[in-house]
């Protein structure tokens, strides 16, 4: 495997090989700046340019894999807001292929990417534009706090273990094993620029990131609850999501085919 000690040097590999690249941003996103062959630099800068070589391992690694499985989607992510949260960090998957698909087979993690984590997710069966909802590490009590927040929301479990999501920016890495080499499902990655926005972060059949917009594809505001870091006067605060709400009928297609998602209803 070539030595990856610079930016300069990881796109060159990546725009060489992509499969290569994508092992070794792998490997890369876990390397130390002190490893990284930055002598004479101060330490900030040398942090820094860490902070944009990691950016670019983790945008390599879900541009190379994020068409895994064109079936399964990633569609919504809840990194947690300064201060109480609510509930654990969450994030949503639906199924937009035929027949059924188990959760179950799925484990886990964060930008980390490394399946050894050993995180698996609970098993829900869903159907063709079916969703579940899995909290980051949380138990029983968190998916009735889950459940007090956002109301009624089908199929809501826990991914047992993996990376917490950090709000100034992360990825979500779906395996079908928890052995080195395990396949990645489905990925998705975010930036910082949706830290606190009030909105859970949704995405597209290709990966694109934006804010949950109140009444836009079936969003809406959840229950209040405390915040006393960013919220009101009362130190109250909601959030705008669509948890468990899933592509009307008709409307699946569009999303398998372009991320154009014409409704959306609960379920």
């Amino acid at each position: 495997m070539p030595v990856v000690t610079s930016t300069r040097d990881l796109n060159k590999l990546l725009i060489r090989s992509s499969s290569g690249g994508v092992a070794l941003a792998a490997r890369f996103l876990a390397l130390p700046c002190s490893a990284r062959a930055l002598t004479g630099r101060r330490e900030t800068n040398c942090l820094k340019e860490r902070t944009e070589m990691n950016k670019l391992a983790l945008l390599a690694l879900v541009g190379a894999v994020g068409t895994a499985s064109a079936d399964l989607l990633i569609t919504e992510v809840y990194a947690g807001i300064t201060g109480e949260d609510g509930t654990e960090d969450w994030f949503e998957v639906t199924w937009t292929g035929a027949g059924t698909f188990d959760t179950g087979i799925l484990f886990y993690d964060d930008e980390s990417a490394d399946p050894t984590v050993n995180a698996p997710l609970d098993s829900f069966v869903l159907n063709t534009g079916e969703s579940a909802v899995f909290l980051q590490d949380g138990d029983a009590a968190a998916i009735t706090t889950f459940l007090d927040i956002w109301g009624p929301v089908a199929n809501v479990g826990i991914a047992a273990g993996g990376g917490g999501l950090s709000q100034n920016g992360d990825g979500i890495f779906l395996f079908d094993g928890n052995l080195p080499g395990a396949n990645v499902i489905a990925s998705v990655a975010f930036d910082g620029s949706f830290a606190n926005s009030g909105a859970t972060i949704v995405f597209d059949a290709a990966g694109n990131a934006s804010s949950a917009m109140l009444g836009v594809d079936g969003a809406y505001e959840s229950a209040m609850f405390f915040n006393d870091n960013i919220g009101g006067d009362d130190n109250m605060i909601s959030l705008i999501g669509s948890p468990g709400v899933i592509p009307a009928p008709g409307a699946v297609a569009l999303l398998g085919l372009g991320g154009l998602v014409a409704g959306r209803r609960r379920r």
